[in-house]
């Protein structure tokens, strides 16, 4: 993978298996041959699946395949992920040989955060208001996610807490940099 951009659109997760990367949805990407090892004793394909049993052909002999935006309109309904590789078609046809396969990967949408939840008072009297403030927090906060308070409409700032010292409407935003 060829992450584009700062910050870059592809964000390595994993290489337990094969390089796995997520991507923020309404992006793209480039998926390339790495220089050092070019595909010069085949002619290579590129291909994409979605399930890594039927593979659709993109084309012959670039060092490079853009992803257009993902998802698109040909993704199936559900799926949150592709794969690609390529297919290296002998020199010659026919030539009795097989095909043979570069590795896999894998990029994966990225999800929303989770909306979570905030625990505290929800109703209180001013003067306890103004003689202990009142705390709310988000509940489980999720690693990577950044949030951000807002009072009837207003930011308030960044945090997991907050302290209410005046009545009104509060609500939270939480991000992964991809969506809100």
């Amino acid at each position: 993978a060829l992450p584009l951009g700062a910050p870059q659109n592809l964000t390595l997760v994993s290489t337990t298996t094969h390089p796995i990367y997520t991507i923020c949805p309404g992006d793209d990407a480039i998926v390339g041959i790495d220089p050092a090892n070019p595909f010069d004793k085949c002619i290579p394909q590129w291909q994409f699946s979605f399930d890594q049993l039927a593979w659709t052909n993109l084309g012959f002999s670039n060092s490079v395949q853009n992803t257009n935006i993902l998802p698109s309109h040909l993704w199936p309904a559900g799926a949150d992920r592709i794969y690609y590789r390529i297919e290296c078609a002998p020199l010659s046809n026919p030539s009795g040989c097989d095909p043979c396969y570069s590795n896999l990967i894998e990029i994966r949408l990225q999800r929303a955060p989770p909306a979570g939840t905030i625990s505290g008072s929800t109703r209180e009297c001013l003067e306890d208001i103004l003689a202990a403030p009142v705390l709310l927090t988000v509940n489980n906060p999720q690693p990577g996610v950044t949030y951000n308070w807002f009072h009837n409409g207003r930011p308030l700032g960044p945090g997991t807490s907050q302290s209410v010292t005046e009545g009104g409407c509060y609500w939270l935003e939480a991000t992964n940099g991809c969506q809100t």
